[in-house]
């Protein structure tokens, strides 16, 4: 069976839930969430993703830390890199993916390489019903929801050298090696022209966007969308508070980046 086949992880060991119990707080909000969803229970779910169902190539992580570590990322607004950087730093981080305090964290390719599988295999959805569950969960199990609901987008690089690629193209007339990544705007940033002048210079990646919605009291990701990196955020605002009305997420009031904040009037 592929569970048998996962890496292994060492909290059973001295650097391990002994540990941890004695540096993380109880009621530490990971250790929480930790608790109240049953993760294991996605593990199945989450296979379908992989060739063969995680039979072939070498052994893979838990597919279920590769979701908590994409939730970090979320929950904290990290891109891939920083997140393994956090968790190697964490020990709230690493106690809750069930690694042990001198176990390094998961490379970020494997981040990388799991949203692609969503993606690819048109399983944006699978992700979608996953937090649903979670949202569910945490309301059934009394989780203090706010009123206040959050629209952001997270960029992601896809992991192109895109100088290459479109040489490539060019030159011999092969397709993108990731043709749903575009190139996006990811913020402006001051710096001086020839003239010695401050300007304000936009600031472009490669890649995708996630654009999420996050509960300002629970600090829980409630929903999300994933798009190419050209993607006008404001587009996906209707989307996402749809997903959350759904869910019933007690939402007030919304606000999102570089707008200000406004109430929600809904007939839901």
């Amino acid at each position: 069976m592929a569970r048998e086949r996962f890496k292994k992880q060492e909290t059973g060991s001295f650097f391990g839930q002994w540990l941890y119990g004695r540096i993380v707080p109880k009621d530490h909000f990971l250790r929480k969430l930790d608790a109240i969803i049953p993760w294991e229970g996605y593990t199945n779910q989450l296979l379908q993703l992989y060739r063969g169902g995680a039979m072939y190539g070498r052994p893979p992580y838990n597919p279920v830390m590769i979701l908590k570590m994409l939730l970090l990322a979320y929950l904290y607004d990290l891109s891939e890199r920083s997140t393994e950087q956090q968790v190697n730093d964490s020990l709230a981080m690493k106690c809750f993916l069930g690694l042990a305090v001198d176990e390094p964290s998961p490379h970020h390719s494997t981040l990388s390489k799991f949203r692609e599988r969503l993606i690819r295999n048109g399983r944006e959805e699978a992700l979608e019903e996953l937090l649903a569950s979670i949202v569910r969960l945490a309301l059934e199990r009394g989780v203090q929801f706010g009123s206040i609901q959050v629209i952001d987008s997270v960029h992601t690089i896809a992991d192109v050298n895109t100088a290459k690629d479109e040489r490539r193209q060019r030159k011999e007339g092969k397709p993108p090696r990731d043709a749903d990544a575009a190139w996006g705007v990811k913020g402006t940033k001051r710096q001086r022209d020839e003239d010695g002048k401050l300007i304000q210079k936009r600031q472009y990646f490669h890649g995708y966007k996630a654009h999420v919605s996050l509960n300002s009291g629970s600090e829980l990701i409630t929903s999300l969308t994933v798009t190419p990196g050209n993607a006008f955020d404001g587009h996906r605002l209707p989307e996402l508070v749809e997903r959350d009305l759904a869910k019933e997420v007690p939402i007030a009031t919304l606000t999102a980046t570089g707008h200000t904040t406004t109430p929600l009037t809904t007939s839901h």
